[in-house]
């Protein structure tokens, strides 16, 4: 099995402004530059065979290449945040994209996540946060509110394998799609 996820690939300009706004993040597990992504649909545990039907499903997507802006700082987890994330504006190019690739999903047999689509990328990883660092977190949420980014033309998109490690995942482009 292969826990995968199928996200927009992030150009070079908008993933050096995300490692600018994580310059002086200094909570949690900061997420690699390399790693930065936005998740379009993720997949769970999947076959190699399945995977391969959904790779000839994803080939035969068409959708022009889109505008992606960056607006906002948010947290995932409620009173004890899990992440925090750079917030990407919607988009009806950014839903359509995002619907076509879910039909795809659908129609080679995997559950599709039927949780409301919150367009981010994941900037840091957290884990219990302690009184002080709740402080810090407050303060460096406050001081990049207004943080803004794009729009940035995207023109590609992949299905990735994720692999779990003690250090934080891992993620291998297994396919790349341009968006035509």
């Amino acid at each position: 099995m292969i826990r995968s996820f199928v996200a927009l690939a992030l150009s070079t300009e908008m993933t050096s402004a995300l490692e600018t706004l994580q310059a002086d993040l200094t909570i949690g597990n900061l997420v690699a530059a390399e790693n930065f992504h936005l998740t379009l649909a993720f997949l769970g545990d999947q076959s190699r065979p399945v995977l391969e039907d959904l790779h000839l499903a994803l080939e035969a997507i068409m959708v022009e290449p889109i505008d992606v802006a960056l607006s906002g700082i948010g947290l995932f987890g409620g009173r004890e945040p899990r992440t925090i994330h750079a917030k990407v504006q919607r988009s009806e190019p950014l839903k359509r994209l995002r619907d076509k690739v879910h039909r795809a999903i659908q129609e080679v047999g995997i559950k599709s996540d039927s949780r409301r689509f919150h367009p981010h990328v994941t900037l840091s990883r957290l884990a219990t946060l302690e009184f002080e660092e709740k402080l810090r977190l407050e303060a460096w949420t406050a001081r990049h509110a207004g943080f803004a980014f794009g729009p940035s033309v995207l023109s590609s998109f992949g299905l990735y394998r994720s692999t779990l490690t003690k250090g934080g995942p891992i993620y291998d482009q297994m396919a790349k799609y341009s968006l035509r």
